[in-house]
C-alpha cells in the first residue's frame, strides 16, 4: 500500500512542479474555412468531418474556451489520446496548440521535499491532528479572527 501511495505522490509531485499548462487554451480565431461549433458537446454529435475544426466555447458559446481541433480517423497515442474528443461516427477531435510535454525543466531538489512532505502525511495516517494552540508552519503564529455568534445561538463550547 506504500509503495503505491508513494508512487501517486511521486507522480503528483512532479507535476505539479515540471508542467506548467496554461490555464485555459488560447480562444481559437476561425480561418475562413473550417467548420465551426458553438460548443464542445455540439462537435461531439457531429459525423464525416476532416481536417480543422473549432468550437467558441466548451459549455456555452463564447465562454471563452473555445479550441481549435485535427480530426483524426485514429485515437492518438499519449497524452493527444488522452485529451482527444470522441465524435459520433467514431473519428476523434485532436485539441491543437496544447503543450504535450513538460513547459519549464524541473527543480530535482524541489521534488525531492515536496516527495518527502507527502510521504509524511501518508506515515501519519490518522495520526496526523491540526493543534490550533501551535503556530502554522507557514506564517510562524496563529491568526485568528474574532467572530461574533448570531443572536440568540448558544455560546460555543469551550
Amino acid at each position: 500500500m506504500r509503495r503505491c501511495a508513494s508512487t501517486a505522490v511521486r507522480a503528483a509531485a512532479a507535476a505539479a512542479l515540471a508542467v506548467a499548462l496554461p490555464a485555459a487554451a488560447a480562444q481559437a480565431t476561425p480561418a475562413t474555412s473550417g467548420t465551426e461549433f458553438a460548443t464542445t458537446a455540439e462537435l461531439m454529435a457531429a459525423s464525416n468531418l476532416s481536417g480543422t475544426v473549432y468550437t467558441t466555447g466548451d459549455e456555452t458559446a463564447d465562454d471563452g474556451a473555445g479550441m481549435s481541433y485535427t480530426i483524426t480517423d485514429t485515437l492518438p497515442d499519449g497524452i493527444e489520446g488522452n485529451i482527444a474528443v470522441p465524435l459520433a461516427d467514431g473519428t476523434w477531435a485532436v485539441p491543437q496548440g496544447l503543450p504535450t510535454a513538460p513547459t519549464r525543466a524541473s527543480n530535482s531538489t524541489q521534488v525531492e521535499d515536496l516527495i518527502a512532505r507527502g510521504e509524511s502525511f501518508y506515515d501519519a495516517g490518522t495520526a496526523l491532528v491540526w493543534d490550533s494552540s501551535r503556530p502554522t508552519p507557514l506564517t510562524g503564529t496563529v491568526y485568528t479572527v474574532p467572530r461574533r455568534r448570531p443572536t440568540g445561538s448558544p455560546a460555543p463550547p469551550s
